[in-house]
């Protein structure tokens, strides 16, 4: 068999070859036994007993033969009963919630470490040079690495379809591991892309295991809760019993644009996972691309453009819910603002790191350009060269973003908006904000000091949370006034918190003067910076061809 794997993925077999022990295997297997006994004990703990029932969530009683549920100081200890059902299906829920946590935080933490290992010792581009493809080097890897996970997993398994039968949801288990499964892969390969993207971090073992848990961290904190909830409101709405984890009402559905996902399960299914193998996809591109090119940006360009597309457009359909429960037709809370502004911040800053040449790709594209003949476009390198600075590129794919949602708002008011379109006018004003964000990062980037990544990352973070914090709490105590903090959190991650409909229009216009000043601004440093370099570069390569042109 292992010849097989062999002949199919030898690094997948290498993978396995350094994991599969019969001393990993024994640890894995012993802690998830013991894992399991701990999580039943403390279920059973929970159970009503004689001398402690009253007011436990499992306690019911029998009135006139049926069962009523919850015990007060009326019931006696004779006469109460245990809720099973109740019980089992909190026991599989806990199930269902805690699997992902542990395959993906695990799964990315090995992998993590893993290239952080392959780096610091230089394997890595001795696997480069192997006459395989990327896909399937990179794919073991994704196979072999959290191999150990997957044994720990498939240990619960026994036990998480007896709980789930139990609890009356058996059906449920094929829809949960398939989208578990999509889902991991697509986090995963995700975990890839940003370990070619770090890897010069990777190098250094005091940053990389700083690197390695915030990122493991992020995960737990962002994707799988948001994974989770977003299939327990959609893909798992009519599967379900009660759902695992939720934001919204349970009686609420989700559309994408006119199209009803929550209300059918063929349809939530077929939704989630296209955009899964879309978003694998694009991220599959980057790993090959960078896999083999190691000092190239993860992305052209131009493919950039077609993701910004495809991604506002998801993110369009997604922002517009309204609740169909109780003959209601009232816009979500979270919908129409928070969810694209969050959204759109998770995608663009991410891109401009992603888009942002460092100082010497910049200087080898401010040196080819004096050099080539005849000399190129500069409007066509600065929108399709992947060496040029990103600035235009990021306006490029902001425009595009913001020419959707204008679109959306102007076009498609009396099904979505309803009247209120001042909530687009707030995320126009977040993607100026991005901008500016942006702006900086390439700016940071291209400077000469060594520690202009971190740098870059540290103020951005400043930038996100200090400016609103402080404005927050110097209007709470009123020492400033409510126009200025509105202008302040308008120029901030958090103008959501800002009503459309009462905030001031020259707390508006305030806001977009300041930050489209300040990206004019950094802009034009960055121009005649990478001037400076280039001239500089070319006065370096003629003085030392000088000596040598005058000796002949």
């Amino acid at each position: 068999m292992l010849d097989q794997i062999g002949n199919l993925n030898p690094q997948l077999l290498r993978e396995l070859k350094g994991r599969l022990t019969w001393r990993n295997i024994l640890i894995v297997g012993a802690l998830s036994i013991v894992a399991q006994v701990l999580v039943f004990l403390w279920f059973y703990g929970q159970l009503p007993t004689p001398e402690a029932y009253q007011y436990n969530p499992y306690c019911g009683h029998m009135v006139g033969g049926e069962f009523i549920q919850g015990c007060t100081e009326n019931v006696s200890a004779k006469t109460f009963a245990i809720d099973w059902m109740l019980w089992w299906q909190h026991f599989a829920q806990a199930l269902h919630t805690c699997i992902p946590f542990v395959l993906m935080l695990s799964g990315t933490y090995f992998l993590l470490s893993d290239l952080q290992n392959e780096e610091r010792q230089g394997t890595l581009d001795f696997v480069r040079l192997s006459p395989r493809s990327a896909s399937s080097i990179l794919l073991g890897k994704i196979l072999g690495v959290p191999i150990l996970v997957y044994c720990a997993i498939a240990s619960l398994l026994p036990l998480h379809i007896f709980v789930t039968s139990r609890a009356g949801n058996l059906s449920f288990l094929p829809s949960f591991y398939m989208m578990l499964a999509a889902g991991s892969y697509l986090i995963f390969s995700f975990t890839l892309l940003f370990g070619f993207f770090s890897k010069s971090t990777l190098k250094r073992s005091a940053q990389a295991l700083g690197v390695t848990v915030f990122y493991v961290l992020m995960v737990g904190a962002i994707f799988v809760p948001g994974y989770i909830m977003w299939n327990s409101e959609t893909v798992w709405k009519t599967l379900l019993t009660a759902p695992i984890l939720y934001i919204t009402s349970p009686d609420s559905s989700w559309f994408w644009f006119s199209l009803p996902i929550s209300n059918n399960t063929a349809i939530a299914h077929l939704f989630t996972l296209l955009n899964i193998a879309i978003l694998n996809g694009w991220v599959w591109q980057g790993l090959a691309r960078c896999f083999h090119q190691p000092s190239t940006t993860i992305l052209h360009k131009r493919q950039s453009y077609g993701l910004v597309f495809y991604l506002q457009s998801l993110v369009l359909g997604l922002s517009f819910q309204t609740y169909v429960s109780k003959g209601t037709d009232a816009p979500q809370a979270f919908g129409t603002v928070l969810l694209p502004i969050v959204l759109n911040l998770l995608i663009f800053l991410p891109l401009a790191a992603i888009l942002s040449p460092q100082r010497q790709t910049v200087m080898d594209w401010a040196r080819y350009r004096h050099t080539q003949s005849p000399r190129s476009s500069l409007l066509k390198d600065l929108l399709f060269h992947d060496h040029s600075p990103a600035g235009l590129a990021m306006m490029v794919n902001l425009a595009i973003a913001g020419i959707l949602w204008l679109g959306i708002s102007t076009f498609g008011t009396d099904r979505i908006w309803n009247g209120t379109q001042p909530n687009a006018l707030l995320v126009l004003i977040s993607l100026t904000t991005l901008a500016l964000y942006a702006a900086i990062m390439q700016w940071l980037v291209i400077q000469k000091t060594s520690k202009r990544n971190f740098i870059a990352i540290a103020l951005i973070t400043i930038l996100l949370l200090i400016p609103p914090a402080f404005a927050a709490l110097l209007s709470s105590r009123g020492l400033i006034s409510i126009p200025l903090r509105d202008i302040v959190l308008l120029t901030s991650p958090f103008l959501w918190s800002v009503s459309p409909e009462v905030v001031s229009p020259l707390a508006v216009l305030s806001a977009l003067l300041g930050q489209l000043s300040f990206i004019a601004g950094i802009n034009a440093l960055i121009a005649r910076q990478v001037r400076q370099i280039g001239a500089s570069e070319m006065k370096d390569r003629f003085a030392r061809l000088q000596p040598s042109g005058s000796a002949q």
